[in-house]
């Protein structure tokens, strides 16, 4: 919902979509879904890039649920999912127009990267990342 709003679904997108099996658990990610009596209202998963890297990606919440705080309890599951699975370092792909996101993330702890990993996807134009500790 949130790419067919503000962006397309990109060919890596759809590859993820179509199977999130091999794309993203297989491999060793995680994916996470927030749901109510209307059903799944909001995702969002880890998918390893290197050694003790993870990508957050695929994170939104339905418009309708937007503003209640799934978001950010989808954000911090992710981030304790990270730490549990000995993650170092997450950092998270987005577009500077999701200005609420955006701030989310940075209430959070991400801060902007210096490396331009949003080059795979087009309608990444900032790259935000966090450092974690072990619990």
């Amino acid at each position: 919902e949130l790419l067919t709003r503000y962006f397309r679904v990109e060919d890596q997108d759809a590859a993820i979509f179509a199977d999130p099996e091999s794309k993203i658990l297989v491999p060793g990610g995680v994916i996470l879904m927030a749901a109510t009596e209307d059903g799944i209202v909001g995702a969002g998963c880890l998918i390893p890039m290197e050694k003790g890297v993870y990508e957050i990606a695929k994170m939104a919440v339905t418009e309708k649920y937007q503003g209640q705080g799934i978001g950010e309890t989808i954000l911090r599951a992710l981030i304790e999912s990270a730490r549990h699975m000995g993650a170092i370092r997450l950092f998270i792909v987005s577009n500077t127009r999701l200005e609420r996101a955006i701030r989310l993330y940075r209430r959070h702890g991400f801060t902007d990267s210096a490396e331009n990993r949003h080059s795979h996807y087009e309608r990444g134009d900032i790259t935000l990342e966090r450092a974690l500790t072990l619990p």
